[in-house]
């Protein structure tokens, strides 16, 4: 059954009075059963290529803290009228453009993608090994509205044996927790390769870091089509490495430690 929506595509530009805009994200807002949903290039060689320069050092911090407003302030629902002031309040490099009415079928994820790829262009990922993985791990935390309250695009952590921890998100509970996306479905053997990778990551990351500045690892496998044998034995490994193990598409044990450590933190 169609549905109306509205979408606004996420503008950025160094110079705002020269009105050299890129477009680096598409904003879907879903009315009649509540929700939001966006889309936005994970760096900035889209911005470098289309300006013909190098973006501010500051262009990712500047997405992600528009990233986090929009969710905070449209969690529990909106009006058309909301959305409008919350736009006109938008001032500096990021804009959101026009609403545009567009219907939305019973897939809305597969609509923002769509509407990504058409207005935005090629999605440019970081240097993630898993970059599926990635995309389907930011989706699930924002639908679990829980993505606000990590941090995103954690400085990486160069460990001593070269292998650099470069994870999108991470959360503190005690430790520094770096979430940490792991494509582990199809091929049981690159499976294996991925997980074993991971595991002697996480090991050693827990070795070098301790006391305040302790650093784990969470890892989120996507285990889609692998039998429960396989993925309980792969969880014990984790384990086993002093990492926490998370199934990808059953993250809600992760959403309910995720909220309750933040308000730990907040109200200490």
């Amino acid at each position: 059954m169609s549905e109306q929506a509205y979408y606004s595509i996420i503008q950025y530009a160094d110079e705002p009075e020269r009105f050299e805009f890129v477009n680096v994200g598409v904003l879907l807002l879903k009315f009649k059963t509540p929700r939001i949903l966006i889309r936005v290039v994970d760096n900035a060689k889209r911005v470098n290529r289309m300006l013909g320069r190098m973006a501010r050092p500051s262009f990712q911090d500047a997405l992600i803290s528009l990233e986090n407003r929009i969710a905070l302030e449209f969690s529990h629902g909106w009006e058309r009228d909301q959305v409008e002031y919350f736009k006109m309040k938008q001032s500096g490099r990021l804009r959101l453009s026009q609403l545009r009415s567009v219907l939305v079928e019973d897939d809305s994820e597969a609509l923002v993608d769509e509407l990504f790829q058409k207005l935005v262009g090629d999605l440019e990922v970081g240097p993630q090994r898993a970059p599926q993985a990635r995309h389907q791990l930011k989706r699930e935390l924002k639908a679990l509205n829980v993505a606000h309250l990590l941090d995103s695009q954690p400085k990486p952590f160069e460990l001593p044996q070269g292998v650099t921890i470069n994870a999108p998100f991470a959360y503190q509970n005690g430790a520094y927790n770096y979430l940490y996306p792991v494509s582990l479905k199809g091929d049981p053997d690159e499976a294996i390769k991925n997980a074993g990778a991971s595991a002697l990551e996480g090991e050693w990351l827990a070795d070098v870091t301790g006391g305040v500045n302790a650093k784990r690892l969470v890892v989120v496998g996507d285990v889609e089509g692998q039998k429960p044998t396989f993925i309980d034995a792969i969880e014990k490994v984790m384990n086993r490495s002093d990492i926490s193990f998370y199934r990808l598409g059953d993250l809600g044990p992760l959403a309910t430690e995720i909220r309750k450590h933040y308000e730990y933190h907040r109200r200490n």
